[in-house]
């Protein structure tokens, strides 16, 4: 995918799981007057917070994501994601890495305080996709 290309936008279905490849995804928050506010990017081995707790919810996002660059990357949709949930290893390890976002600092996590985080862009460890996760793709 070229550089720019949005996966996914602020109120509408989530297209799947993005499992990049290279390149890097730039997840943000937007404002109606335009203003993003990047809260992570994703690169190659980490997932998605936002995409996975959007399948998981079978909620729309509140945040959107687009390519950084020129960016290579794997999406499953969402019937996709549903099946591998059925395979206890996939679901052991996602479950695994979400639990991860526990340790975020809670300002973080809140739309309202955001800009207040004290360690932007990534607010928090990076959420490592684990190889056995990879390797089953």
């Amino acid at each position: 995918m070229s550089a720019g290309h949005l996966l996914f936008d602020e109120g509408r279905a989530c297209p799947g799981l993005p499992l990049v490849l290279s390149g890097a995804i730039r997840v943000a928050l937007g404002s109606p007057t335009g203003r993003r506010l990047e809260l992570y990017r994703v690169t190659q081995d980490e997932l998605c917070v936002v995409s996975t707790f959007c399948l998981f919810g079978h909620a729309a996002p509140s945040e959107h994501g687009q390519t950084v660059d020129a960016t290579e990357l794997v999406l499953p949709g969402p019937d996709g994601f549903e099946a591998w949930c059925r395979h206890e290893p996939f679901r052991r390890d996602v479950f695994g890495v979400c639990s991860v976002v526990s340790t975020v600092p809670a300002g973080c996590a809140s739309r309202a305080s955001a800009s207040r985080c004290s360690t932007p862009p990534h607010c928090g460890p990076p959420l490592r996709a684990p190889q056995p996760l990879i390797r089953t793709l």
